[in-house]
């Protein structure tokens, strides 16, 4: 599977395999008719959320994207299915935990990593939407707060690295202008 990630897509096809992947991805996780097809596309969610991201960032490239505004590189319906996907994994990570508890940190970390590419690729503010909605879904109410509490630290670690990434990097910036100067 990962070397089908580092393979190219064909050129037409980055145009859709997001939009469809994402809202694919979405029907299979609300029928809860079949928990073996479910808990196979948690297992590898990282190779469906490499294959969003990596059909995002073609989508930009492809279309001169990149210099657009954040907020007008993807359509609002991408955004809805978007939201839509995070909303119908949540209960995956939380309640189902107990039954696949490997699935369930498979795709906490692999849903992670996706909403940190999001920060790279789309509008901040509704990456930041994401990060929101999905700290949401675990209560402090929850009876499962140590698990809850566990989950929710392994992706703001994931999360934060992007951050911390950025400041390493205005820190070398701020560094090469000062010594510019001198």
């Amino acid at each position: 599977m990962h070397r089908c990630i580092a393979q190219d897509f064909p050129k037409s096809s980055c145009f859709v395999t997001h939009k469809v992947l994402t809202t694919a991805v979405t029907a299979i996780l609300k029928q809860t008719s079949n928990f073996n097809t479910s808990n196979k596309l948690l297992k590898y969610s990282w190779f469906f959320f490499e294959t969003l991201a990596k059909s995002m960032a073609l989508y930009l490239q492809e279309g001169n994207r990149m210099k657009m505004p954040r907020a007008q590189r993807f359509p609002e319906s991408f955004h809805q299915a978007l939201q839509s996907l995070l909303l119908s994994i949540m209960p995956h990570i939380t309640i189902r935990h107990p039954e696949i508890p490997d699935e369930a940190r498979q795709v906490n970390l692999s849903l992670a990593a996706f909403i940190k590419r999001c920060l790279t690729f789309m509008n901040r503010g509704f990456a930041f939407s994401l990060v929101n909605d999905y700290m949401c879904g675990f209560s402090l109410k929850d009876p499962k707060v140590a698990y809850s509490t566990e989950v929710r630290k392994e992706a703001d670690a994931e999360l934060t690295s992007h951050v911390r990434r950025y400041e390493a990097l205005w820190e070398v910036w701020g560094l090469y202008v000062l010594q510019q100067k001198h």
